[in-house]
């Protein structure tokens, strides 16, 4: 799934079929060239030299007898669902390693496995290989939100073109496309240029909710508050279960000095969606000026919960309990955190600082560890 622009600015996919076909070397009689020559000799069969090509395709026969693309993928299908996975994805691999250009094999590769089972670099030459292939646009917009994964804005923007030209009415995929090209302008800082693509996708779907909370992170981009606060309200009108046209307006709100209400819209936007990373560590940042302590660490806790490691939460929820003097959480927070990456040479100095120093005040200790700036800048 695409990332959207609201959370960019708050945390700055050759088909061919398969014919076997049976390669015969032509055998002959030889000539009888008189009486003398004896029958056995006559009848003894000669192999003529047969072409280089020819003799590629025999050796291709022999070996589509021993590799069969689309059975390595039949059978990793059934691995898959026989929880096997990682058997599954030994045969995807040989399959894709036998022919890289069997479309529907290929096809069949990418949808099996959940993302996560294959590095982006599988899955973006994968779709790399389908869009060239088919030139079908499902394959190319498919491509072009690898690349936008990937962080590579120049190679996904071309792929979104290429998909645009590809249909010729404009229907909600393309409204799609005009939507993610805008958010792709609003990364790259050409705010005009993001601006006409979300009027495009606009004419096209006016009542989608997820086109105004972009729009309203145009408008944040522009420091417009009242104009930003405006979109996110429109937005919530048309659903409001949209969590992150809360967070819009709780920034909104904030930069517009209602933090009471700014407060509000984050605590709807997190019991919306816990799992809301933005909304989480817009509340740890502004946690403490506004004495939230206890709700922020609350958020941050489930959060953690939810997902199997977050460094910057996990440093966000350190320094709270440091400011709570938690010290006991601190340390036990900081010891999950060097479990999976003990390359933090200023975690293990924080921790022997908690160590010897628990009856001390947090602050001193957290401002020498200077990890303080390094999570909120």
């Amino acid at each position: 799934m695409q990332t959207s622009s609201l959370d960019f600015v708050i945390d700055q996919e050759r088909a061919h079929n398969d014919e076997h076909v049976g390669v015969r070397f032509p055998i002959a009689s030889a000539p009888v060239e008189g009486a003398e020559r004896s029958m056995v000799h006559a009848e003894r069969p000669v192999v003529r030299a047969q072409s280089a090509e020819t003799r590629r395709q025999a050796i291709a026969e022999f070996e589509n007898e021993f590799s069969d693309v689309p059975a390595l993928v039949g059978n990793a299908e059934v691995l898959a669902q026989n929880q096997e996975r990682a058997l599954a994805l030994v045969l995807l691999r040989q399959a894709m390693s036998e022919d890289s250009f069997h479309v529907s094999s290929l096809r069949r590769i990418y949808n099996l496995l959940p993302g996560g089972e294959w590095t982006l670099a599988e899955r973006t030459a994968i779709a790399e290989t389908l869009s060239t292939t088919t030139k079908l646009a499902s394959d190319t917009l498919r491509l072009a939100k690898l690349e936008y994964e990937k962080g590579d804005l120049g190679r996904s923007l071309e792929m979104y073109f290429e998909a645009a030209a590809q249909i010729r009415e404009e229907d909600q995929t393309v409204f799609e496309i005009y939507k993610d090209i805008g958010n792709i302008y609003v990364r790259q800082g050409d705010f005009d240029g993001a601006e006409e693509y979300y009027h495009k996708a606009f004419a096209l779907n006016p009542d989608s909710d997820a086109l105004h909370v972009n729009l309203g992170t145009l408008e944040i981009q522009r420091q417009e508050w009242g104009a930003a606060r405006d979109r996110f309200r429109f937005a919530l009108g048309l659903n409001e279960r949209n969590d992150k046209a809360w967070v819009g307006l709780a920034l909104a709100h904030y930069h517009l000095g209602d933090t009471e209400l700014a407060f509000g819209n984050l605590e709807k936007a997190i019991d919306l969606a816990p799992g809301n990373r933005t909304a989480v560590l817009l509340l740890a940042g502004w946690a403490e000026k506004h004495n939230r302590t206890e709700e922020a660490i609350n958020a941050l806790e489930n959060y953690l919960g939810e997902v199997s490691f977050d460094e910057d939460m996990s440093l966000a929820l350190i320094q709270l309990f440091c400011r709570e003097k938690n010290y006991f959480c601190a340390k036990f927070e900081i010891e999950r955190t060097l479990l999976w990456n003990p390359t933090r040479p200023d975690l293990f100095e924080l921790l022997k600082k908690i160590e010897d120093l628990e009856g001390a005040e947090a602050e001193p200790v957290f401002k020498k560890s200077g990890l303080a700036g390094e999570i909120f800048g």
